[in-house]
């Protein structure tokens, strides 16, 4: 799509310049909200498989599911930036300094609510809860923490940015931001307890839904205020950093 921004008419000749808006198409939406869907559930079926018919034995579970989610993520990456290439360049164009130090605020901004709550949380229920997603990530993180930064810090805001901000909120947006928002939040937070269904404990860990709706409503903030899918990925990125260090500095103690 094809939009003209006032603000970048003209250069030194004085030619009038059009910008690429990031706004998926419907077949481009519907296109990537199916690699969306089979990231969440299939594509990392068949790496899991491969890698373990090589190692047999050799290599944890959850390793090598954490190691097939990265390779289902980069899959799905290169999908989408293969159906997207129109708007590849004004996605790229947004990674700039500016969004960086948008993205840097909007993370530190994110963990601090998180802080915030997680305090609330323990006040109100007197002892904090690691849900099933968490303690999968845990377990990843103890045993090769090169995997854990790889998928936690980079892989997983990456793919999920592009799937929750980019092809679900972005044609949401004409409806109004509000629903945008909501939606993708909504769905972003439930996503991050399918673990819970399968560990029986979904009821249990819904008390964790807000430390997800949080972040996710931030996320989405940040891309309504600033317009470019760069500066919720970079957000993505720094909050989950920061939130690894942490899994390091309580590893490193003994307390998990």
């Amino acid at each position: 799509m094809l939009e003209y921004n006032p603000n970048k008419n003209s250069n030194k000749n004085n030619d009038i310049i059009y910008e690429l808006d990031e706004t998926p198409n419907k077949r481009e939406t519907i296109i990537g909200l199916a690699l969306g869907v089979g990231y969440l559930t299939f594509f990392a079926v068949i790496p899991m498989l491969i890698l373990r018919a090589v190692f047999k034995q050799d290599l944890d579970q959850d390793l090598l599911s954490t190691i097939s989610q990265i390779i289902a993520a980069c899959f799905t990456i290169l999908m989408m930036a293969i159906v997207s290439k129109r708007v590849i360049n004004a996605v790229m164009d947004g990674f700039n300094k500016e969004n960086l130090v948008k993205g840097l605020i909007y993370g530190l901004i994110m963990y601090g609510i998180a802080i915030a709550y997680g305090l609330i949380d323990q006040l109100i229920f007197g002892e904090a809860i690691t849900n099933a997603n968490q303690g999968q990530l845990y377990v990843i993180a103890k045993l090769s923490p090169a995997i854990f930064i790889l998928f936690a810090v980079f892989a997983a805001p990456i793919v999920e940015e592009l799937i929750f901000r980019y092809y679900l909120y972005k044609p949401l947006e004409k409806k109004g931001p509000v629903i945008a928002i909501v939606v993708s939040t909504l769905v972003f937070s439930l996503i991050h307890l399918i673990p819970s269904i399968a560990s029986n404990t979904f009821f249990v860990d819904l008390r964790t839904l807000p430390s997800y709706i949080l972040p996710s409503l931030m996320f989405g903030i940040a891309y309504y205020k600033t317009k470019h899918i760069a500066t919720t990925i970079i957000a993505h990125i720094i909050y989950n950093g920061i939130t690894c260090f942490f899994i390091f500095m309580q590893i490193s103690s003994g307390l998990i």
